[in-house]
């Protein structure tokens, strides 16, 4: 399942409220990328099932668990008043430095407010 119809489809058959999604936006880029869908039309679309979000960047080909740095395509989205006070993991590569952690964390408390 990779089309937000069929998802949707998906999750409407259970029609439990307590069910929902867990979008991982680095393995969104890289579907969206691979798949040649808009990534913001299908968050749009499952907007009222998506329960919480796994941040990270990466360059839309691989999934690299890169820092956040502030330019990213789905932060203007994630402010939206749905998605505002869904929780969002930091999912980020081992391999970064305390700077560039807190500098990601305060970008993901930002989508908060």
């Amino acid at each position: 399942m990779v089309e937000a119809g069929q998802i949707l489809e998906f999750l409407n058959s259970f029609n439990n409220p307590h069910l929902g999604l867990l979008v991982d936006i680095g393995h969104l880029n890289v579907s969206a990328t691979s798949l040649n869908f808009d990534k913001i039309e299908f968050l749009e679309k499952l907007s009222n099932h998506i329960k919480a979000f796994h941040l990270s960047k990466n360059n839309g080909r691989t999934d690299q668990n890169l820092p956040l740095d502030g330019d990213e395509w789905f932060l203007e989205i994630l402010k939206n008043e749905k998605f505002k006070k869904l929780p969002k993991v930091l999912e980020i590569n081992k391999e970064v430095s305390t700077d560039e952690l807190l500098k990601s964390v305060s970008i993901a408390e930002s989508l908060s407010v």
